[in-house]
């Protein structure tokens, strides 16, 4: 006897959501099962918890999956994918340019960390009609699958780049969105920033600043660290190093230079205010073993931020306080 099994859940955007899909994983592939169907005043939860969201009386959705048309009649274990596509996720260059199909010139960062390439080349209707002519206008669309499970249950940050075939770049747009999942705590990535909840043992004053040796600084999308004109930074005299960027700049700081024999580390971050510790901002990641911390404000992040990065080794701690002091983005930093 076949029987079916509901798939059921929520989703919103700042912008709307497009649609949600459900698939099933075949080895390291996605095979498309079908598309849910979003019930108005299904969820009314979700509409009274995020009152400002569009379309949050519809929040919620449902597929209901006929188990015979799995592999093997549905017999077996099976992972399944519900994939939300939000209105925003589609790129364009204007004439003659264009994006290349395959994606390979978009790049993902979720709090500032980059993660790979988006599916590109999906054709949207509304953007055709829009923009008629175009190049890449019959495959403006794309999407980015990640784990959420590997990510606190919290607010977040996505931001996406693209450039086209002759070197124009730009920012697809900096998005906060909530991950919520349930019935699992992170384990990917423990060192999320906002996972960490200062130790109310921690005295900042019986911790030494590390002068042994500088930081190095990058900014925007630069992935080589390890060039020769990175800038590299000491602390000053008042023990911390200064950072300047624009409003929804990218940053990493690389506190330790990688090397073979380099001494098993582990870093933790905090947002100092009052001189209390607090959990570092909202979308920045810090890398706990690596001892890399990515950050990109999202809307919002105006002014002085001063942070304490300590490194924890089998002789001691030490710790590298650096100030980051957001600009307006018409004014630039110096």
């Amino acid at each position: 006897m076949y029987s079916s099994i509901p798939v059921t859940g929520w989703a919103l955007g700042d912008t709307g959501i497009d649609s949600v899909k459900i698939y099933r994983e075949e080895g390291s592939n996605l095979v498309t099962i079908g598309d849910a169907i979003f019930v108005e005043g299904a969820r009314p939860d979700v509409e009274a918890a995020y009152p400002d969201y569009p379309m949050n009386y519809k929040a919620g959705w449902g597929y209901m999956m006929l188990t015979n048309f799995l592999p093997n009649g549905g017999n077996g274990v099976y992972k399944i994918h519900a994939i939300a596509t939000d209105k925003d996720g589609w790129a364009l260059t204007p004439l003659p340019n264009k994006i290349p199909e395959n994606g390979s010139t978009i790049n993902a960062y979720v709090d500032g960390k980059y993660l790979g390439h988006p599916v590109y080349n999906i054709y949207r209707p509304d953007i055709a009609a829009l923009f008629p002519g175009y190049v890449n206008v019959n495959g403006a669309g794309g999407y980015f699958d990640f784990d959420t499970t590997a990510y606190e249950n919290e607010v977040h940050t996505i931001y996406w780049t693209a450039a086209d075939n002759v070197g124009n770049s730009d920012g697809i747009g900096s998005r906060y969105f909530t991950i919520q999942n349930t019935g699992a705590t992170a384990g990917c990535i423990p060192q999320s920033a906002a996972a960490i909840t200062a130790p109310l043992d921690i005295d900042l004053s019986s911790i030494p600043v590390d002068y042994s040796e500088p930081v190095k600084i990058l900014s925007g999308f630069t992935e080589a660290p390890d060039a020769p004109d990175t800038p590299e930074m000491y602390p000053g005299e008042n023990g911390s190093i200064e950072i300047e960027i624009k409003e929804l700049e990218r940053i990493e700081i690389h506190l330790t230079h990688a090397r073979e024999d380099a001494p098993m580390l582990n870093y933790t971050g905090y947002l100092v205010v009052n001189d209390q510790l607090r959990p570092l901002p909202i979308g920045s990641t810090l890398d706990s073993q690596r001892g890399i911390f990515y950050w990109q404000p999202g809307v919002g992040f105006y002014g002085d931020y001063d942070l304490v990065l300590i490194k924890q080794t089998n002789t001691g701690r030490t710790a590298v306080r650096v100030k980051v002091r957001i600009l307006p983005r018409g004014q630039g930093p110096g």
